[in-house]
């Protein structure tokens, strides 16, 4: 049963990241033939989107073993990432922009709920930031998102892989 929960995610995975590279690698080459500007930096955006996706598609996994509705997968799956994601981008950019304009210290209710959220839920937002980033060249990579979201995809694998394993189909 193991081999057969990982192999669907695994394999799942694998599919993205084939579509995802397919993907630059068309950009890539009609950038450059079009605008003659080549830019292989744009591959290094492929590792943090698997990652992402990885951790998106281990939550879709677990709901998929306990409702087995691919529907109610579907649907909680973007709305984590659109809803949810967008709600929490929101709050840590309140949080900066608050911290920049000094209107609240660094002692007050809102910055400490936020950074505990900061440390515990997976922030896509943040993770796309740093790809994009690195695109550019700026040095500004963060491993607290990349080390939350593999909590997170670890968490909901087990999960998933404890009712497939205890289930009888």
């Amino acid at each position: 049963r193991l081999r057969i929960y990982l192999g669907k995610y695994v394999g799942g995975l694998v599919l993205f990241a084939a579509a995802m590279t397919f993907t630059y690698l068309f950009l890539f080459v009609g950038l450059g033939l079009r605008l003659g500007v080549w830019m292989p930096r744009i591959f290094l955006l492929l590792p943090l989107q698997i990652f992402a996706a990885g951790v998106l598609f281990a939550m879709i996994a677990a709901l998929g073993v306990y409702s087995r509705s691919s529907t109610l997968c579907l649907v909680v799956g973007f709305a984590v990432y659109i809803l949810v994601d967008s709600g929490l981008n929101a709050l840590f950019a309140l949080q900066d922009t608050m911290a920049m304009m000094g209107q609240a210290g660094s002692d007050s209710t809102f910055f400490k709920v936020v950074e505990v959220m900061k440390y515990t839920f997976p922030n896509f937002g943040q993770l796309k930031q740093t790809a994009a980033a690195s695109v550019l060249n700026m040095p500004v990579m963060e491993w607290r998102p990349v080390i939350v979201g593999g909590v997170w995809g670890l968490i909901f694998l087990g999960v998933g892989y404890f009712k497939f394993h205890r289930s009888d189909y």
